[in-house]
């Protein structure tokens, strides 16, 4: 589903996992999510990725 290799999914915990160091925030995974499960912050307010792209 994500075009930057941003997301997988961990079957031992039964989780999804997003790289924000890849992750684009164009927010395809969060309309395709059907269990509104994802949100998206704005870049500046997620410590460590201020300033990335």
């Amino acid at each position: 589903m994500c075009q930057f290799n941003a997301i997988r999914y961990l079957p031992s915990v039964k989780r999804v996992i997003v790289d924000l160091d890849k992750c684009f925030g164009c927010g395809v995974c969060r309309h395709a999510c059907k269990h509104d499960a994802l949100n998206l912050l704005p870049r500046e307010d997620v410590p460590g990725q201020a300033g990335k792209y």
